[in-house]
């Protein structure tokens, strides 16, 4: 909780953007309403992401990155 991570969605810049993790642990993103991201890697977060938008987008491809802890 506290972390800034950025989120980056490949063609998709609408839903690609900087946010911090809210103190509950949990994040929100348009389309994706309270997704778990305390105690997870980037990777495995970016793979959650991908397969939450895979509703919405033809193969998703998302990158997180920590911005600051």
């Amino acid at each position: 909780p506290g972390d800034a991570l950025a989120v980056f969605v490949y063609r998709a810049p609408e839903l690609s953007m900087e946010l911090p993790v809210r103190p509950d642990g949990r994040m929100s993103l348009p389309l994706i309403p309270d997704i778990e991201a305390a105690g997870r890697t980037p990777t495995q977060l970016a793979k959650d992401i991908e397969g939450r938008l895979k509703e919405y987008l033809i193969e998703p491809n998302v990158t997180v990155m920590v911005r600051s802890f």
